[in-house]
């Protein structure tokens, strides 16, 4: 039981309004995305992007998503989110590949519902045919809830995802309640492990323990290890004394509008190099550092 406060139904007639800008929030341009790179913790390379919705409202400025994308879930609207995501994704990443010294995929998010369409896997391999992009050049990430409505239908549509080329990943692993047991029934092939573990990776040795622990068996089940939010440079070196293979966070490069802007002058700063000797990108501004 739950006594009402006026503060409730604030709440509730700011999510209804939310709801009620987001029907067109898109199709005005309002709804935009940022790619945050994701790198290889050994030889430093750029590895992806992962793509992100930004909402900027013209009357509320920035919106962030853990505000706007539960909303979205909530009252479906996520899944014609999604597929708009989805194509701008892929037409940005073909973009950059005429940039790139070599293939750089771009990853995006697929949410429960849109996951669970009958129609999902044809309207991917739809979306790659009108773009453009080789399949091998998309990652798309899913939570542990897209088997919520059972593993192997789940599975069946994973292997149809696998079949046309493109990678999958589980995102956010260790946040909540995993469950270790369909790791094996499902093909993912890589494994991106929750940035809460990083806050105390270096100075809580259960933490450590942990994270050796899930990337031990994301090795053995074939699977590469992603690690989100990465700050610091001691973070990153225990990574790459544990194993892991590629990771994300603000020590890297914050989110950028224009990855294209930055992939030719990264790999001039990279060129000859094996490993990470400082962060990348600006954190304020993501943009190259001049010492990078």
């Amino acid at each position: 039981m739950r006594y009402y406060t006026p503060e409730m139904g604030s709440l509730v007639r700011e999510r209804s309004s939310l709801e009620t800008q987001m029907r067109g929030a898109v199709d005005r341009g309002e709804i935009g995305l940022h790619y945050q790179p994701e790198f290889d913790v050994v030889s430093g390379s750029l590895v992806r992007f992962e793509a992100l919705a930004r909402w900027t409202h013209p009357d509320l400025g920035s919106i962030p998503p853990d505000k706007f994308i539960p909303i979205a879930e909530e009252s479906g609207l996520i899944v014609a989110l999604g597929t708009n995501i989805l194509e701008r994704a892929c037409e940005e990443a073909v973009h950059w590949q005429a940039l790139a010294p070599y293939p750089i995929q771009v990853a995006v998010n697929v949410s429960p519902l849109q996951f669970a369409r009958d129609n999902f896997v044809d309207e991917v391999t739809h979306i790659l045919n009108r773009t453009g992009l080789s399949p091998s050049l998309l990652q798309l990430e899913l939570t542990e809830s897209v088997v919520l409505s059972g593993v192997a239908r789940a599975a069946d549509t994973m292997k149809s995802l696998r079949a046309l080329g493109v990678g999958l990943a589980i995102d956010d692993f260790g946040k909540g309640y995993s469950c270790l047991s369909y790791l094996s029934d499902l093909p993912f092939e890589a494994l991106k492990i929750d940035r809460s573990f990083l806050k105390d990776l270096t100075t809580r040795r259960q933490t450590r323990v942990t994270v050796v622990s899930l990337i031990g068996l994301a090795h053995n089940l074939g699977m590469r290890v992603i690690v989100e939010g990465v700050e610091n440079q001691d973070q990153m070196a225990l990574l790459r004394e544990l194993g892991a293979n590629e990771a994300q966070g603000y020590l890297l490069g914050r989110p950028t509008a224009d990855p294209a802007s930055l992939i030719s002058l990264l790999f001039q700063r990279l060129k000859g190099r094996t490993a990470f000797p400082k962060p990348f990108l600006d954190n304020s501004r993501g943009n190259l550092t001049q010492n990078a």
